[in-house]
C-alpha cells in the first residue's frame, strides 16, 4: 500500500514536472517567435495636410522599423531632463538615438515653455482627471505631440527615474568606459553628489548615475552633458552585448521593464532584444538635436531636422517636407523675431552631428570644458 502510494505520488509528480516543462516551452517558443502587431506596428497609410491643408498621403516602409520615445527623470520632481527619440530599424539591423535638449522650446502649453516640462504637466493632467495609469497615459500624450510635429509614429514609450537607471546598470554588472576627465560636484538640495576619477574604470549603477548627469564642468552645460552621454550608451550597449545572451535575456527583461514605466510588454522586449544583441556598432547612430540659443531656450533648426527626421526616424515610404513638418508650429515661438531664426536658420549652433557608437570614446567627441 505504502510502495503503491509512492510511485502514484512520483507518476504525479513527474507528469507535473514534464507538464511544468511543456508550459515553460510553450512560452519560450512563443517568446522567441513573437512578432510586434496592432497599433504599436505602423501598418496604416496616413494622411498629412501642410500649411495649406492641400492632404499628403504616406505609406509604411516594407522595413520593420520602429520609434521609441524614452524619457529619464529626476528624483526631487518628474522633469524629464533625459529626452530621446530612438529608432531601431529591425530589417536594416540599425539604431538610431536623437536626445532633445531639455531646454528645447515648445508651444503646446506647457510652464517655462521647455520640452522637459511636458512629461510633468501631462502627468499632473492625468492624475487631476483620476486616471489610474497617468505615467503611461502623460507618455503617451507626450509622443502624440512629438508624432504629430515630425510627421512620424511613435511605436511604444518609456520613462525611468534615477533609481531605475542605478537598478539596470547594477543587472549587467556595470559598465566599462574611460571617464575622461576628474568630475566633482556637490549638491545637497538635490541629494547629488558626484566624485569620479579620470581613468578607465568599471562604473556600478550609482557612479553611472554620477557621471551621465555631470554638466557643470562642461562649457555648454546640459549639451556638454549630452555628449558624455553618447559616450556612456556606447559603453552600455557594448556591455549589454557582452554579457547578456539568449539565455538570460528575459530575467533581464523583467529586470528591466520592473523598474520603468513602458507600453512594452515582456514579448515586446524579448524581440527587440533579442535582435539588438547582433546590431553591428558602426550602426548606432547618435544625434543631438539641431538647434539655436534664443534666450534661456534652444530652438529647433528645422531645416537641419526635417533631414534627420527623413534619414532615421522617418517610417513612410514619402520623404517628409517642409509644407507638413511641424505644421502648427510647435517648436517655434512665432511672436519673437529671436525664435524665428533660430527656428528657420540654415545653421544650427549645437547638434546635428551623428556619431556611430563604434567609434565614440573619450576622444571622439571634443566636450568643451570650463
Amino acid at each position: 500500500m505504502i510502495k503503491k502510494k509512492y510511485y502514484t505520488v512520483l507518476t504525479t509528480t513527474i507528469l507535473m514536472f514534464v507538464a511544468m516543462l511543456a508550459v515553460v516551452g510553450i512560452m519560450a517558443s512563443y517568446l522567441w517567435n513573437y512578432t510586434p502587431e496592432g497599433p504599436n506596428v505602423p501598418t496604416d497609410t496616413m494622411i498629412h495636410y501642410d500649411e495649406n491643408n492641400n492632404p499628403v498621403v504616406v505609406k509604411p516602409l516594407e522595413d520593420k522599423t520602429f520609434n521609441f520615445l524614452v524619457l529619464g527623470h529626476d528624483r526631487m520632481a518628474t522633469l524629464t531632463d533625459v529626452i530621446m527619440l530612438i529608432n531601431y530599424n529591425v530589417t536594416e539591423g540599425s539604431i538610431s538615438i536623437m536626445q532633445f535638449p531639455r531646454d528645447t522650446y515648445v508651444g503646446y502649453g506647457v510652464a517655462t515653455s521647455k520640452i522637459n516640462v511636458s512629461y510633468a504637466t501631462f502627468f499632473n493632467e492625468a492624475r487631476g482627471k483620476g486616471s489610474d495609469t497617468p505615467e503611461l497615459d502623460a507618455l503617451r500624450k507626450f509622443a502624440d505631440h512629438l508624432e504629430s510635429a515630425l510627421c512620424t509614429k511613435i511605436s511604444y514609450c518609456a520613462i525611468m527615474d534615477l533609481n531605475g537607471f542605478i537598478n539596470i546598470v547594477d543587472a549587467i554588472g556595470g559598465v566599462e568606459m574611460n571617464v575622461p576627465t576628474k568630475m566633482y560636484y556637490n549638491d545637497p538640495d538635490q541629494n547629488l553628489y558626484i566624485d569620479l576619477q579620470p581613468g578607465y574604470q568599471t562604473l556600478n549603477g550609482a557612479q553611472a548615475e554620477q557621471f551621465v548627469r555631470y554638466r557643470y564642468g562642461y562649457l555648454q552645460g546640459d549639451l556638454g552633458r549630452q555628449d558624455a552621454q553618447k559616450i556612456f550608451m556606447s559603453a552600455f550597449i557594448e556591455k549589454v552585448q557582452k554579457s547578456v545572451n539568449v539565455s538570460t535575456l528575459t530575467t533581464l527583461a523583467e529586470t528591466v521593464l520592473d523598474n520603468l514605466y513602458t507600453d512594452m510588454t515582456v514579448s515586446d522586449f524579448v524581440y527587440f532584444g533579442k535582435n539588438v544583441l547582433s546590431v553591428d556598432m558602426s550602426k548606432v547612430s547618435m544625434i543631438s538635436m539641431p538647434c539655436n540659443p534664443a534666450g534661456n531656450h534652444v530652438v529647433m533648426a528645422k531645416k537641419a531636422m526635417i533631414d534627420i527626421v527623413n534619414k532615421h526616424f522617418n517610417v513612410y515610404d514619402t520623404d517628409i517636407t517642409e509644407g507638413i513638418f511641424d505644421r502648427d508650429k510647435i517648436f517655434v515661438n512665432n511672436y519673437d523675431q529671436t525664435f524665428i531664426n533660430a527656428y528657420y536658420s540654415e545653421k544650427s549652433t549645437y547638434g546635428g552631428t551623428e556619431y556611430d557608437a563604434g567609434n565614440v570614446n573619450d576622444s571622439s567627441i571634443d566636450i568643451p570644458h570650463h
